[in-house]
């Protein structure tokens, strides 16, 4: 595994100008904005235990 590779693995896709988007569209937008980073923050929480365990 890389340095770094919890920075990279994905991101959310960049959003169309908010004026534009429907009520369902935003709430589709943060749901999967909301899933992305708390899958992120898992994988950062794993990183952090492994090099914390293999002192």
């Amino acid at each position: 595994m890389r340095p770094g590779w919890y920075l990279w693995w994905a991101t959310p896709q960049t959003p169309p100008p908010a004026a534009t988007w429907s009520r369902e569209a935003e709430l589709q937008y943060l749901e999967s904005l909301k899933s992305y980073l708390q899958e992120t923050l898992r994988r950062v929480e794993e990183r952090i235990n492994e090099l914390k365990s293999s002192k």
